[in-house]
């Protein structure tokens, strides 16, 4: 066997869906068949260096080096296997899975938690299919070394076998293969909540005591200071309490949440809800929940307590939501139950039990996972037992200050924390602070971690409080120590404050690392940091490196590289601090245009309301005047979103006012695009001659600038106009030259809007099948899936041409659903734009009324995975 690959490997599972089946079928000719079988693995493996570590059966367990190779191998096996199949005429179906990660070496295999998660993925899938994690996808995305023909479909989180964690999966798409598979053979209900950091110390009381609430209350409260733990108990809650929420357990960080009117969007966000036009998003969400069994846990209320409503509101028009809250205050809601966490349990320091049971006390169990993570070595011994315990009693058994006191064990031992302890917290505890007791023994104690630290760290420490929602090592360089004058190298001093407990480490998608504080944490960084005059330096240092990303991100948020807008996700809640210093800081012009460049994300990501709040309280600034190319280009921006909230009266007022100011200050390329802009409003009036003529003079403007990418753009507009004028060879002529400028450019928006007339046209000549094959293609682009406002347009096109080509049942349900779209998101092409027929009316005269109405309530009530599942299979016959 070839020398095993080290360090970062992706493996690759494999097997025959059925392959006992096949061995009944096929008696003594099943080993041949095999033989080949092995014969095509080999050779794959053979061109993309694999090294073949394991062989039982059927089963192949591959390494490779680079994930280039491991998804070449599997696209060229799964090539070969399809020929084979066609050879021998045997339903031969093999299904792979690719995940990236540590390889642990044990003897001549591997073994380790990374190989567990590929083979998972491998079982997870169909015969055909080659699903991949999260981390091979990024890897593969980022690749230039991958073969033509491949592409990567996300395909969402999904809970597999004996995993904690859910994976978010993604599929290789192989050219000239099946890709409509059904969705993985995952296992449980979907639990969207945050992966651990770190161990959990077993709080069974408290955990078994709140799911009894639950039970029986449909709004339970933890409450307690920050730092006791709330957020981590109400996750374990979370996990322990899947079976009865077979809809689902969605967790809500409000943490970094300041504006209450953010909360309903900020919950639809974490349900991946989308918000339906000028409707209010709470309607959208309760429209979700009504009749479904969901647990929504949401974290840090106290931030946000004028929202309270909001649950309520929740509460009434639903029939089985529960909601957990965490907050340091109740929300003083009729039916809330309130829950006030207690400490931690201590042991008392002068009658302490044996030594082997003192682990089960919560505080102990905790102080030593702590030190042990700093010092591996770190034991209980008869000699520290009380002094540890006398440590959690100073503490009043909080989690936050025990781990803050646990993670200084690298450097202290127990006896010199206890005396630490003693001079810090008396020194910092002076009577009179008017505050609860637990909450000043746990500010004493961060201010205590905090004394400890050296000049430079401490610097590093206060600098970082500026961050909201956390931050990534660049970042941190960029705005904590632009100029290289902290001192001490920041990735260094990320590492040990990480190891002191005040920051922490995690991955949110297996590809880049991010760096939280606590709540606590931070509001004590923040403190320090305006106690010696710096906080308003760095929230301007902060905000600038954030309109940076909003800056870079902006040319490539339709980029075929799903990267910009999950980074922009990521950062919404850095991007809001920095709209609003620059509103505090009286920087108005630099948040106009920050919000403008921000306008494509708020529409692709559903933060429609939100990115229209922004805009219209700007421009409603006698700032934003200041500048009439920033004002022009800040109306364009807002005229997109209420376009997509269907609210076309203040649409024309931002464009026309955006025109005359392009126009004021000799702007062409403002003006061309305003002019582009205001076509679709006259073709949404059915005024094709206004708006071709519109789009004429856009288009003839661009190609002056010679503006490729928009001159597209302008291309994509006036086929719009023949279509609807029946003049099908030039709607085709323009779609075709816009088409190749959006694949020239790897332009996804664009390329989508493009294929779009194509369908039209074909629609139009009856040509059904190319319609139908190429809509299911498009449909497996996982930006097309997540551009969930343009659905409805596709789903409704595709309903009319399947109901055309003698599929009634099928095409009706797809229209049903399409409406269902159109109601729950809102967006989607105008009605007269599509030139379709009611699809009830179209099947009246081939199915029965009861029919008719049994299966369009049934493709209202599909849910938006259901429907992409349904709308990309190929269907031979109807329903």
């Amino acid at each position: 066997m070839a020398e095993l690959p080290t360090g970062t490997v992706t493996f690759l599972f494999t097997d025959i869906q059925g392959s006992t089946r096949l061995l009944h079928e096929l008696g003594d000719d099943f080993g041949e068949l095999l033989d080949q079988h092995h014969r095509v693995l080999r050779d794959a493996l053979a061109r993309h260096s694999g090294v073949e570590v394991g062989t039982e059966g059927d089963a192949f367990f591959v390494a490779f080096e680079t994930v280039a190779d491991a998804v070449n191998a599997a696209a060229d096996m799964q090539r070969a296997l399809a020929q084979l199949q066609a050879r021998s005429g045997v339903d031969l179906w093999v299904r792979m899975g690719l995940h990236t990660g540590d390889a642990e070496r044990v003897g001549d295999n591997y073994g380790g938690l990374d190989v567990h998660r590929a083979a998972r993925i491998s079982s997870a899938a169909h015969g055909g299919q080659v699903p991949l994690s999260a981390a091979t996808a990024h890897q593969a995305h980022n690749s230039s070394r991958l073969n033509n023909g491949v592409r990567l479909a996300e395909l969402g989180l999904y809970r597999l076998k004996d995993l904690v964690e859910p994976e978010r999966l993604f599929q290789l798409c192989i050219e000239g293969l099946r890709t409509d598979f059904p969705p993985p053979a995952a296992t449980g209900n979907p639990l969207h909540l945050p992966p651990r950091l770190d161990e959990f110390v077993d709080r069974k009381r408290e955990v078994t005591e709140v799911r009894a609430l639950l039970a029986d209350h449909r709004l339970v409260t933890l409450t307690c200071p920050g730092g006791t733990g709330k957020t981590r108990l109400s996750i374990e809650v979370g996990r322990k309490s899947a079976e009865e929420f077979p809809d689902g357990i969605f967790f809500v960080e409000l943490g970094e949440i300041v504006d209450s009117s953010l909360v309903p969007s900020t919950v639809a966000e974490a349900m991946s809800l989308r918000e339906e036009g000028s409707r209010p998003v709470i309607e959208t969400v309760a429209d979700y929940l009504r009749s479904k069994q969901i647990l929504l846990i949401l974290d840090n209320f106290e931030q946000v307590v004028q929202a309270a409503p909001v649950v309520s509101d929740l509460l009434r028009t639903t029939a089985e939501l529960k909601v957990l809250v965490t907050s340091r205050t109740s929300l003083r809601l009729s039916g809330e139950h309130e829950y006030p966490i207690p400490p931690m349990s201590v042991p008392d320091p002068q009658l302490l039990p044996d030594l082997d049971k003192l682990p089960a006390y919560e505080s102990i169990d905790l102080f030593l996972q702590r030190a042990r993570s700093v010092k591996p070595d770190f034991t209980l011994t008869e000699d520290n037992a009380a002094v540890i315990a006398r440590i959690c009693e100073k503490l009043d058994g909080l989690p936050l200050a025990i781990e803050l006191a646990g993670a200084r064990a690298r450097l202290l031992s127990p006896r010199e924390l206890l005396a630490r302890l003693d001079r810090s917290l008396s020194l910092l505890s002076k009577p009179g602070r008017d505050v609860p007791r637990r909450q000043r023994t746990l500010m004493d104690a961060i201010g205590w971690s905090y004394e400890l630290l050296d000049a430079e760290h401490r610097a590093l420490f206060r600098n970082l409080g500026v961050f909201r929602g956390g931050w990534t090592l660049e970042d941190a360089e960029s705005v904590v120590d632009p100029d290289g004058t902290l001192g001490i190298d920041v990735i260094d001093g990320l590492d040990f404050l990480v190891g002191s407990s005040l920051v922490r480490a995690w991955n949110p998608d297996e590809s880049q690392t991010r760096f939280i504080m606590l709540q606590t944490i931070r509001e004590y960084a923040l403190r320090s940091l305006e106690d010696i005059g710096e906080l308003a330096h760095l929230r301007m240092v902060h905000a600038s490196n954030f309109a940076e990303l909003a800056d870079a991100a902006e040319p490539e948020i339709f980029s075929d590289v799903q990267y910009w807008p999950d980074r922009l996700d990521l950062e919404h809640d850095n991007l809001r601090a920095a709209l609003q210093r620059f509103i505090d800081a009286g920087e108005t012009q630099r948040a106009v245009v920050m919000a403008t460049r921000l306008w494509r994300f708020w529409q692709i990501r559903s933060h429609l309301t939100e990115g229209r709040a922004w805009l219209t309280k700007l421009l409603a600034h006698p700032d934003s005047k200041a500048d009439p190319s920033v004002r022009a280009s800040a109306l364009i921006a807002l005229g997109g979103l209420t376009y997509w909230q269907n609210d076309f009266v203040a649409t024309r007022r931002c464009y026309e006012e955006a025109l005359a100011l392009f126009e004021s200050t000799g702007d062409q390329h403002g003006i061309a695009e305003a002019l582009y802009n205001l076509g679709f409003l006259w073709l949404i009036k059915g005024d094709t001659s206004r708006s071709r003529e519109l789009h004429e003079r856009s288009l003839t403007m661009y190609e002056d600038l010679d503006d490729e990418l928009n001159v597209a753009y302008a291309k994509w507009g006036l086929a719009m106009s023949y279509i609807l004028d029946r003049e099908l060879d030039e709607a085709a002529r323009l779609a075709q030259e816009a088409l190749d400028a959006f694949e020239r450019r790897h332009n996804w928006f664009g390329r989508s809007l493009a294929e779009f007339v194509t369908l039209q046209i074909d629609r139009i000549k009856g040509n059904h099948e190319p319609v139908l094959a190429a809509i299911r293609g498009i449909l497996e682009n996982p930006q097309a899936q997540k551009d969930v406002s343009s659905l409805s347009s596709l789903l409704e096109m595709q309903a009319d041409t399947t109901i055309a080509s003698g599929l009634p049942r099928r095409g009706l349900k797809l229209a049903a659903a399409a409406a269902h779209l159109r109601s729950e998101y809102g967006g989607g092409a105008p009605p007269p734009l599509l030139d379709l027929e009611e699809p009830r009316a179209l099947v009246a005269g081939l199915l029965p009324e009861h029919t008719i109405e049994s299966i369009w309530a049934e493709g209202q009530q599909m849910s938006l995975d259901e429907i992409l599942t349904y709308a990309q299979k190929d269907a031979e016959s109807d329903e």
